[in-house]
């Protein structure tokens, strides 16, 4: 499978996103990869679209693998996607 990395160019907040075929069927295994240990808690912030076509594969890998996982649904869109909602 192609692999392939995109900088999202925020400045001093600038991420990488990984593309790949399945990878929500081993997201386990690509935060291990980058250290994330598999005792942390991790939160999952989707929306309600995305949720129902893959949340639940998703969370299925990382609760098979020790993760400490809670979900959070915000509405769809970029205006929703701002800290600021959720203070």
């Amino acid at each position: 499978m192609n692999k392939s990395k995109i900088l999202v160019p925020l400045g001093k907040k600038s991420y990488e996103v990984t593309i790949e075929a399945g990878i929500r069927n081993k997201i386990s295994e690509e935060l291990l990869k980058i250290g994330v240990k598999n005792n942390r808690k991790i939160l999952v912030i989707s929306n309600k679209e995305i949720s129902d076509l893959y949340i639940e594969e998703f969370l299925k890998n990382l609760n098979d693998n020790n993760y400490q996982v809670q979900t959070f649904l915000i509405k769809a869109g970029e205006l929703h996607k701002k800290l600021g909602n959720f203070k």
